[in-house]
């Protein structure tokens, strides 16, 4: 059985939900999510990289009201969503500018906000808890610093960004955007200061690439793609520290 909680019709300060994405548990009552665009649905998750447009937000459902709030808007992609442990806080992935945000909910910093992360070397999806406090980042993307980056080259250029969503069909710079893509998959570990303690990799995309999450167990890790239709599983004990 199962009853729907929220639908997508519902307006938040009078903007739509387009892009419900990820979602964690503060309590019985309460839970955060993100939602990605307010413009553009799941289905062109592309125009809102090339676009630029910070217009997602993270929302809190209270289930006992139905009150939907604003935690934090103005996000570029907001993407992955996780607490931190003793849910004070939680950590937000913004796909579309390479960087995780922490935002505190409860406690002396409550409303507060800061960089975790940032300059990440490729565009983080979801996040989820690992051993030891510390967190697994699914990269969507890499960005080489020795490889021309489509994205990168356009994130100062709003103009030809504009001119590429109205004048080129989406189908055509979706290939080109593909042309400069590398196939190279990397996740990343992270400590609870967002310092990368760990890395893995698979540079020709040969088993994955595209890594949207990263779930660990005692002896492997699992990871998801967006475009892949299986689960791959890594071996913990052949990561290096």
């Amino acid at each position: 059985q199962y009853m729907v909680v929220l639908g997508n019709q519902t307006e938040v300060d009078g903007k739509p939900m387009k892009f419900l994405n990820d979602i964690d548990v503060v309590d019985q009552d309460v839970l955060i999510f993100t939602d990605s665009s307010n413009k553009w649905d799941r289905r062109h998750f592309m125009n809102i990289l090339l676009e630029g447009i910070p217009n997602g937000r993270v929302l809190r459902l209270t289930r006992s009201t139905g009150k939907i709030d604003v935690v934090m808007d103005k996000l570029y992609f907001p993407n992955g969503i996780q607490l931190f442990p003793d849910k004070q806080s939680f950590l937000v992935s913004e796909t579309g500018a390479a960087r995780i945000k922490r935002h505190w909910i409860a406690g002396p910093r409550m409303g507060e906000t800061e960089i975790f992360a940032d300059n990440l070397p490729g565009l983080p999806d979801n996040i989820r808890p690992g051993k030891n406090g510390t967190f697994w980042i699914g990269l969507a993307a890499v960005r080489h610093s020795d490889q021309f980056s489509f994205l990168d080259y356009l994130a100062n250029k709003p103009y030809i960004r504009k001119c590429i969503l109205q004048l080129v069909p989406e189908r055509q710079w979706e290939w080109l955007l593909s042309m400069f893509a590398t196939k190279h998959a990397l996740i990343l570990q992270l400590n609870e200061d967002g310092q990368i303690i760990a890395s893995a990799h698979d540079p020709t995309g040969q088993v994955i690439k595209e890594v949207s999450q990263v779930t660990e167990d005692n002896e492997h890790l699992y990871l998801g793609s967006y475009r892949a239709p299986f689960i791959a599983h890594l071996r913990k004990d052949l990561i290096v520290y």
